[in-house]
């Protein structure tokens, strides 16, 4: 049995700047948009 103790030294907040915040954001979205929502293959193969 382990017990999780409370440093004196706890970990720094992390923090990033806005070019990878949107990075992450534009990702996020495109998994969002090609692997969960599958209509936007039929709205790709509409338009070809």
């Amino acid at each position: 049995m382990s017990i999780i103790k409370q440093s004196d030294r706890p970990l720094a907040t992390f923090r990033m700047d806005c070019n990878t915040k949107l990075a992450l954001v534009i990702c996020t979205a495109g998994i969002l948009l090609f692997g969960v929502v599958s209509c936007v293959y039929d709205w790709i193969a509409a338009a070809a």
